[in-house]
This record gives C-alpha cells, sequence and structure tokens, in this order.
C-alpha cells in the first residue's frame, strides 16, 4: 500500500509538474505571443511614421516644385509686363520725338517763309527805291537838259 501511495504521489508529483509545465509552456506562448503583438504595432507604428514622412518629403518636393513652377510663371509674365512697358514708352518716345520734328520742321517752314517775305519785301523796296532814283535822275537830267535847253 505504500508502494502504492508512492506511486499515487509521484503521479500526482508527475500530473502536477506537467500542468506546471503546461502552465509555463502557455504563459510562454502567450508572453512570445504579446511580444510578438508588440513588436507587430512597433513595426507597424514605425511603417506608420515612415509612411508619413516619406509623404511629408513627397508634398513638401511637390509643393516646391509647384511653388518653383509659379514663380516660373510669375517671372514669364513679369518679362512680358516689362517687355510691353519697353515697348509703349519706346512708342511714346518715336511719336514724342515725331511731334518735336514735326513741329521744328512747322517752325522752319514758318522761319523760312517769313524769311522769303522779308527778302521779297527788301527786293520790292529796293526795286521801288531804284526806280525812283531813277526816275529822279531822268527828271533832273530831263530838267537840266531844258534849262540848259533854253539858256543855249
Amino acid at each position: 500500500m505504500q508502494q502504492l501511495q508512492l506511486q499515487r504521489e509521484q503521479q500526482q508529483t508527475l500530473q502536477q509538474q506537467q500542468q506546471n509545465r503546461r502552465q509555463l509552456d502557455q504563459g510562454l506562448r502567450l508572453k512570445m505571443k504579446r511580444l510578438a503583438r508588440e513588436q507587430q504595432d512597433q513595426l507597424e507604428l514605425d511603417m506608420s511614421i515612415l509612411h508619413t514622412l516619406l509623404q511629408q518629403e513627397t508634398d513638401h518636393k511637390q509643393e516646391a516644385a509647384h511653388r518653383k513652377v509659379e514663380l516660373r510663371e510669375e517671372q514669364q509674365r513679369y518679362r512680358q509686363y516689362l517687355s510691353a512697358e519697353l515697348q509703349k514708352q519706346r512708342r511714346e518716345e518715336e511719336e514724342t520725338e515725331q511731334l518735336m520734328e514735326d513741329k521744328l520742321k512747322e517752325v522752319w517752314s514758318k522761319r523760312e517763309e517769313q524769311s522769303r517775305l522779308q527778302r521779297e519785301a527788301r527786293n520790292r523796296l529796293m526795286k521801288e527805291v531804284m526806280e525812283a532814283r531813277s526816275l529822279q535822275i531822268l527828271h533832273k537830267r530831263n530838267t537840266h537838259f531844258i534849262y540848259t535847253s533854253i539858256f543855249i
């Protein structure tokens, strides 16, 4: 009986050890699953952070490229504006120059006309003076001739 008792105790001890072993194994498995889940969660978090960073970098690059395109377009518009303003200024300068040239031609034309009229007036006056002088000389000769004819 003692042997049976001993056998039973050994059996119980063995069962207890096996049960403890199963509990330890189950605890270890649960701990391993928990660690694996934590590692998976950490990996997913890292991947999410990495994805967010990559997305931010991509967004930043796209935004920078978009700003660069906008800046280039703005510079092109500004160059076109400056070119148009320069052409406008040149046209205005040419128009002003043309107006000044026309005005100058008009002034010179008036001066030339005035000079021509003055020259013609002087010539007429000179002609009248010469004719009057010729008449005076002729009259004096005639008078002298008549006077000398009478007394001779």
